[in-house]
């Protein structure tokens, strides 16, 4: 057997960052991830971590036999940067039937439908760097792991039968998108800005200028159907800063802990 290192916090060694959504602890002194709601009355609870993974005996204790959906993703960078969705229908899915959601032995929150997604009233300028572990159900046109609230959408990983990097008009794509667990990146930094894939980059060409109005997780465009993410998603960190001289060290945290490839 081979042991494997263990992942360190994140945010710890790479400071920073503007927003860190994650079901893991991302930093020293996170107390909780998400808030989440369960199906048999509508209670709700703040679920946090043990051994610097997701709570799940805590979430199953509370879920019961039934279903639990993601409230609010707390925002661990420090900023109080969260994310909500208090509309019940739109809020994404944690537990099913009183198991949780996972991929690869990870917990993740499940945004089944287009009208799915957390916003917030962030706003990001570019340079933007972000580190999403997501996984899609089918690739379609028009989707994205987070973007703004606003129709131009703001700069995004933007997912479909192609990945690439979108802002306004502006799009740049590779020639092929995985349908599994995966490590997304992206630089959006005016012409210089590029989509990076498993740890890397597919993609490289000019992503506008434009920042977030209205950072959203699980799609952008205020879940109209148009940007929306159908799938899995476990981590997303945001800086408002270009990261590329610590984007291998990142990756390489990130993928320590889901082994992703």
């Amino acid at each position: 057997w081979e042991e494997i290192p263990e992942a360190t916090d994140l945010l710890d060694t790479y400071t920073g960052a503007a927003a860190g959504y994650s079901l893991r602890r991302l930093k020293t002194g996170a107390t909780n991830a998400i808030r989440v709601r369960r199906s048999s009355n509508n209670d709700e609870q703040d679920i946090g971590f043990v051994d610097g993974e997701l709570d799940t005996v805590s979430l199953l204790a509370f879920a019961g036999t039934g279903d639990a959906f993601v409230k609010v993703w707390y925002d661990q960078s420090g900023n109080s940067n969260d994310v909500t969705q208090a509309t019940t229908s739109a809020q994404p899915q944690i537990v099913l039937s009183g198991a949780v959601i996972v991929d690869n032995g990870k917990a993740a929150v499940d945004f089944e439908n287009a009208t799915q997604y957390f916003t917030s009233s962030v706003n990001l300028s570019q340079p933007i760097t972000s580190f999403s572990v997501a996984n899609i159900d089918s690739a379609d046109t028009y989707q994205g792991i987070f973007g703004g609230s606003d129709n131009k959408r703001g700069p995004s990983v933007r997912p479909g039968p192609v990945l690439g990097i979108y802002n306004g008009s502006v799009l740049a794509s590779s020639t092929t998108f995985p349908t599994t667990q995966s490590l997304f990146g992206s630089l959006h930094n005016g012409v210089s800005s590029n989509a990076v894939l498993d740890g890397t980059i597919v993609v490289s060409g000019n992503a506008g200028t434009d920042g977030f109005n209205s950072l959203q997780v699980g799609g952008y465009n205020s879940g109209t159907g148009s940007g929306s993410w159908i799938g899995l998603i476990q981590e997303v960190v945001l800086y408002e800063s270009d990261e590329s001289a610590n984007r291998t060290g990142i990756e390489t945290n990130v993928n320590t802990f889901y082994n992703i490839y």
